[in-house]
């Protein structure tokens, strides 16, 4: 019994932090639902939510496809040996941003999206095999591009080996539908209003759709979070149960 004490308290250290997670964005989604939309000319200091859309002043591109955007996501995966078969892992995980603005019928406002969480919809994805016989000089003409479908990437299993990879980007470009949760305030030597992260115990999150989708975003990760949790805790109780009984 001994031997499953140290896997037992992982198993136990992973479910409780599922847990306060699932808190943490049970939280997040009461927070949004009950805080109103402002229109930008009557935003206020303190943390707002706004609903718009972008409107550029600088761009970056993204790091495969090109785009030019204000804002992207780029993840890597790659597919390693597992216990028995094979998973895939995160390798990178890369956030690149610009100012910008947020754009209503009402007026604009400039943000600074530094640090702030992302709710986006998957945009492209690549996958590299690690079958090719022959590489070309440029990794990016190894990858191939992959369909998407309701939001998830298509991939022929039964191709996939160890070693190969798959990457997905995500951005924000021109005129797209951008949802803010951010704190307002004063920009330097102006009176003009901005939008940026507050301290760090501060929510600060974009999307790139309305709230509802979002919210509908958010519930799947809660949901994702406490079946984790409690699959995990189950585990860990009918391990240590019988344990204590004994002692008794």
């Amino acid at each position: 019994m001994n031997e499953f004490i140290a896997p037992t308290i992982f198993f136990g250290f992973v479910g409780i932090s599922f847990l306060f997670l699932g808190f943490k964005k049970l939280k997040e989604y009461y927070l949004i639902k009950n805080i109103p939309t402002s229109k930008i000319r009557s935003i206020a200091l303190g943390l707002v939510e706004v609903f718009g859309k972008i409107k550029v002043i600088d761009t970056i591109k993204t790091p495969i496809s090109k785009k030019d955007c204000v804002f992207y996501r780029l993840v890597v995966e790659k597919r390693v040996p597992s216990s028995k078969t094979s998973k895939w892992k995160k390798i990178r995980d890369e956030i690149s941003c610009e100012l910008f603005y947020i754009k209503d019928e009402t007026g604009l406002i400039k943000i600074n999206p530094y640090k702030i969480e992302s709710y986006l919809t998957l945009k492209k994805v690549y996958f590299f095999s690690s079958n090719l016989l022959k590489l070309n000089e440029n990794p990016l003409d190894n990858l191939k591009e992959t369909s998407i479908k309701n939001g998830k990437p298509k991939f022929e299993l039964k191709f996939i080996k160890n070693g190969d990879e798959r990457y997905f980007e995500y951005y924000l470009e021109e005129n797209n539908d951008v949802y803010v949760l951010a704190k307002a305030g004063n920009q330097e030597n102006s009176s003009k209003l901005f939008l940026y992260k507050g301290n760090n115990n501060e929510y600060f999150m974009i999307g790139d759709s309305d709230e509802n989708t979002l919210l509908k975003k958010i519930i799947k990760k809660i949901s994702f979070c406490f079946i984790v949790s409690g699959f995990l805790l189950i585990i860990v109780f009918s391990i240590f149960l019988p344990i204590i009984i004994n002692m008794l």
